[in-house]
Parts: structure tokens; C-alpha cells; sequence
């Protein structure tokens, strides 16, 4: 025979509301709190959007499983703009310069002669975890 559990399952509605609690008690994800997304569905949660640095990412990771009834945690669409900026800097030509905030990388710089703008645009916009890309040249 099945043993059945007398506790009391957690509504979504306050799990999210704890895990909305864990990223504005904690300073640094509350600067982050308008760009990320919280969904709960039978404590299943997922984060999406943007946080600013790899380290309010990982503390998301590390803190959200601990919420009182969290089965579990997807966080494959948070990203985070440190990480942007390295990858666009990994297919920027010489002269041009990456910036990220909340998903949004803008480019500045001199370009190089020969380089086409729209082009290195469009392969940063290509990037996992980029919203928009805005040109500053």
C-alpha cells in the first residue's frame, strides 16, 4: 500500500512569491528584479531575462531549489550581460567595443575599414540571450 504525505502542498502562487522574495532580499538581483521573469507551474519554476553579472545568475541557481515546495528549477533562458559581452567579443572585429545591459548589447567604436555594421549586428543579435543590438558608430 501507498503511503500518502499529510503535508500540505505550496500554491505556485506562493512559491513565486518566495522566489520573487529571494531576488529582491539579495541586493544585487533586486537591481535585476524588472528583467526577470518568474513561472510556476505545480513547482516546477522557471527564470527568464537577463541578471547583470555570472555571479547573480549562479545565486539564482543556488537559492531558488532551497524555496519551500520548488521540485525543481529551469534556468536555461536566464542569462546574464558578462557573458554576453564575452561572446559578442569573440565575433567583433578589431576596433569595435561590446556593451550589455539587460540583453541589450550596444556597439561602439571605430569600425575598420571593409567592415560591414549591419553584418556584425546581425551576428550578435544572433547570440543566445541577446534582445537588441543598438549601433553607436
Amino acid at each position: 500500500m501507498a503511503e500518502t504525505s499529510t503535508a500540505a502542498v505550496r500554491s505556485d502562487l506562493d512559491i513565486r512569491d518566495d522566489v520573487l522574495a529571494v531576488i529582491v532580499t539579495y541586493p544585487p538581483t533586486a537591481a535585476d528584479r524588472h528583467h526577470i521573469r518568474v513561472e510556476v507551474t505545480r513547482g516546477q519554476v522557471t527564470l527568464w531575462g537577463h541578471t547583470r553579472t555570472p555571479i547573480n545568475r549562479t545565486y539564482l541557481n543556488e537559492r531558488v531549489p532551497s524555496v519551500r515546495g520548488v521540485v525543481s528549477v529551469d534556468t536555461s533562458g536566464l542569462y546574464d550581460d558578462d557573458s554576453i559581452c564575452r561572446e559578442a567579443g569573440r565575433v567583433l572585429p578589431d576596433g569595435l567595443i561590446a556593451n550589455s545591459q539587460h540583453g541589450i548589447v550596444v556597439l561602439s567604436g571605430k569600425a575598420t575599414a571593409g567592415v560591414v555594421i549591419d553584418d556584425v549586428a546581425q551576428r550578435i543579435a544572433a547570440l543566445p540571450g541577446v534582445a537588441k543590438v543598438v549601433t553607436r558608430l
